[in-house]
Parts: structure tokens; sequence; C-alpha cells
């Protein structure tokens, strides 16, 4: 996870789910595992068609980057920063996604 301590505990249906993940595993049917590190292709592609939907705006799912917080999202903004002319930071979005 991430450093910090958030103010609010999880909502239920990521308990629920969270919950659910672990029972699975309990009774052999799955294993849990890391996801990959800028996150699914499922999920990236559907924050780019939400900002297509909401605000008309193409976003290239490849261009999206999902981070645990806002610490890494900075971490990561701040490494594309310093790695020159040859990149470009066009926009950093933060989102909060809420359950």
């Amino acid at each position: 996870m991430e450093v910090g301590q958030p103010s609010v505990g999880a909502p239920k249906a990521v308990l629920d789910a969270a919950h659910a993940s672990l029972d699975a595993c309990g009774r052999g049917e799955t294993t849990l595992g890391y996801t990959v590190a800028d996150g699914t292709d499922a999920l990236r592609g559907r924050i780019a068609q939400f900002y297509k939907d909401r605000y008309g705006v193409t976003v290239d799912e490849d261009a999206v980057m999902v981070t645990t917080g806002s610490s890494a999202a900075f971490v990561l903004a701040g490494q594309i920063v310093r790695m020159g002319t040859r990149h470009t930071l066009n926009l950093i979005l933060l989102i909060r996604v809420s359950v």
C-alpha cells in the first residue's frame, strides 16, 4: 500500500469484495497475486473512456497510469519531469475513485 492514514474506513462495497476474494482464496478457487503496476488494461481503458464521455477529451489508454495514491503519482510525475526534454508531461490527472 502507501504511507499514510486515511481519515475514513473503506467503503462497504470494497470490504465486501475483499472478503469475497479472501473467502474464494481460502476455498482454493483462486490465488491472491499482484496486478500489473500501471493498472489493468480494462481499468486504464475505462478511465480513458470516462474522460472522453465526461469531458470530450481523447486520452490514449497507454498514457493512463494508475497509482495506489497521490504520493505515488507525485513521485511518478517527478520522475517524468527529471527525464528531460525527450518526454513531455502534458497533464497530471488525480482521480479519486469512490465506490
